[in-house]
């Protein structure tokens, strides 16, 4: 799947991946052959330019879902959430629900498991509308083993290791 997305943002001093977008007049194009990849343009001009320094958006959210794999939840959400902080509208709520299920793991490891049920029953809720395959990854496994995990808890059975995140093949 191959396409472009243009949103148009505030204008940012030059920020860092780590700083909030200000207000400015920017255009954020998102060219997509999966994963995510980002590219900043001038309103007045037709050509790419460079990211703001320092930023790799395609690498922080395969950080991101690295992270995530090896039970690094908190550390997930983080690279995950300055990718989605960029995003346009759509890849938004699919962002939000992915950093949701790693908070809520992070939640579940430090012992808050009333904040883990109810993170992982919105994070599910946000990666409902999306297809089975999507972004690159194979998110109906995913939503699949998040559920069957979120079960198990519910139900106070023995839980087996987190759910992973897939890539697709």
């Amino acid at each position: 799947m191959l396409f472009s997305v243009l949103l148009f943002t505030a204008p940012v001093k030059n920020t860092t991946c780590s700083e909030r977008p200000g207000r400015a007049s920017e255009i954020l194009v998102v060219s997509r052959l999966l994963p995510l990849r980002l590219t900043w343009v001038h309103p007045s001009k037709t050509i790419a330019m460079n990211r703001p320094s320092g930023c790799n958006f395609d690498g922080l959210f395969r950080k991101g879902i690295r992270l995530f794999n090896a039970a690094r939840f908190f550390e997930a959400h983080e690279a995950l959430e300055d990718v989605w902080r960029v995003a346009p509208a759509p890849e938004r709520n699919f962002l939000q629900g992915l950093i949701q299920i790693a908070v809520a793991l992070h939640h579940h490891s430090k012992g808050n498991i009333v904040g883990c049920r109810s993170l992982l029953q919105r994070g599910l809720g946000n990666l409902a509308p999306y297809p089975e395959r999507y972004f690159g990854l194979e998110l109906g496994c995913f939503r699949n083993d998040v559920e069957l995990w979120r079960k198990a808890l519910e139900s106070a059975q023995p839980l087996s290791a987190p759910p992973a995140i897939r890539l697709q093949a």
